[in-house]
């Protein structure tokens, strides 16, 4: 059962609302006579701050600095979202993108990227490896560029970065590239028995 907004707010509380952003204030007198008021942003059921105050000046004040404080937050997280929109996908054609993943051990998977559309979605195909043991079931790998083991797939990326599936991301591997051929540090693996 999920408890609405209204469970929280007080019979006979003052709405008002903040005109720049999400957040809405609710002010009423508690059962002591006091000053109170709680604030909320966006569809939050729950309040983000429920106080009462010495006098009703302090509260309004307390309002206020709130709602400076959320307009702040929406702008600072647009200016975020429009650098990463800016940034785009990061990645070009042929780029390498390496995932690490695993419990228990670390597995090392190799993508290749076989196209850009737009701003954000690649193709990405997964590519072998070249892995030597190094030790007892430990060792390094690198990939094999152009050694195709897996179907294409279709993915957004933002700033070099991709999602592979619910528990694993891939990064950029190739740090250059050398008469090319993308080149990058070895990855190191683990398998235990």
């Amino acid at each position: 059962m999920k408890i609405a907004r209204e469970f929280y707010i007080p019979a006979g509380a003052m709405k008002v609302a903040d005109k720049n952003s999400d957040a809405v204030a609710y002010v009423f007198t508690n059962p002591k006579g006091k000053p109170a008021a709680m604030v909320f942003y966006g569809k939050q059921a729950k309040p983000i701050w429920h106080y009462y105050f010495a006098t009703p000046e302090k509260r309004e004040t307390s309002i206020k600095n709130q709602f400076a404080n959320r307009q702040a937050e929406m702008a600072c997280k647009a200016k975020y979202r429009a650098e990463r929109a800016e940034k785009g996908a990061g990645l070009v054609v042929d780029d390498i993108l390496v995932c690490s993943w695993g419990y228990d051990q670390t597995n090392i998977d190799y993508y290749q990227v076989t196209g850009v559309q737009g701003k954000n979605a690649v193709t990405i195909c997964q590519i072998a490896a070249h892995a030597i043991e190094t030790g007892n079931m430990t060792g390094e790998c690198v990939p094999q560029s152009g050694r195709f083991i897996g179907k294409p797939m279709r993915k957004m990326a933002r700033d070099g970065w991709v999602r592979i599936n619910s528990f694993s991301s891939a990064k950029k591997w190739n740090t250059a590239t050398v008469a090319g051929v993308p080149i990058g540090r070895k990855n190191n693996w683990t398998a235990y028995a």
